[in-house]
């Protein structure tokens, strides 16, 4: 069966009442979607019982900070250096996909989680709908791809990257399917269009993995 996730309601959900790391927290710079309630580090504080973020983002962190959030700044791929001790749930939101090297980050989240602790990520969905009608229009992926986006993933690349860094998925499916803001456009697109629909065909891959020593010793 495949499973399909509010992603901002599922990992406030997952957070609810723990100490939590939302790697990634300034979201680029980008807080425009802070007042529409779709600003995730915003919304994860409304549940976790202890919040902190994590960035490079210099102008972005201060402006996180003015409005009251514990915001660190740091290196993804270096979350063993960090000192804030350890954690019930890590987060990364939409940020693995830019990282040089992501083993990095998942070795240093393993490296902060409490036993029993969490990661949870959402990466783009290499299958989504909107990627597949740029590929059928002959555009080419330079033109709409993120310019600082490393690598695409899928659910199983994305499930076999967190297994080989010691986290078993318990969780693992796909948020955020595509919804043009025309209304016409979208009611065409059904009828047109129906597979395109279906969860597999979602913008996001969402996963939740739990720290495992079994694993861990295979890698």
């Amino acid at each position: 069966m495949v499973r399909y996730f509010d992603r901002v309601a599922r990992i406030q959900e997952l957070c609810a009442g723990k100490r939590v790391l939302d790697v990634g927290c300034c979201n680029h710079g980008n807080l425009t979607k802070w007042d529409a309630g779709q600003f995730l580090h915003a919304e994860i504080a409304k549940t976790a019982a202890d919040l902190h973020g994590l960035d490079n983002d210099t102008a972005a962190i201060k402006k996180l900070i003015e409005r009251g959030y514990k915001v660190h700044e740091g290196n993804a791929e270096k979350l063993d250096s960090t000192t804030l001790g350890h954690f019930d749930v890590v987060v990364a939101g939409e940020i693995i996909e830019h990282l040089s090297n992501p083993g990095l980050f998942l070795d240093g989240a393993y490296s902060l989680l409490k036993a029993d602790g969490f990661l949870v990520a959402t990466v783009p969905n290499a299958w989504s709908f909107t990627r597949l009608k740029q590929l059928y229009k002959g555009l080419d992926d330079v033109e709409w791809t993120h310019s600082q986006h490393t690598a695409w993933y899928s659910k199983a690349t994305i499930s076999a990257l967190f297994k080989r860094h010691g986290f078993e998925p318990v969780e693992l499916g796909f948020c955020d399917l595509y919804q043009s803001s025309r209304w016409l456009k979208t009611f065409r697109d059904k009828l047109r269009l129906g597979w395109a629909m279906k969860p597999e065909f979602s913008e996001s891959v969402f996963i939740a993995g739990k720290k495992s020593k079994a694993l861990a010793q295979t890698r």
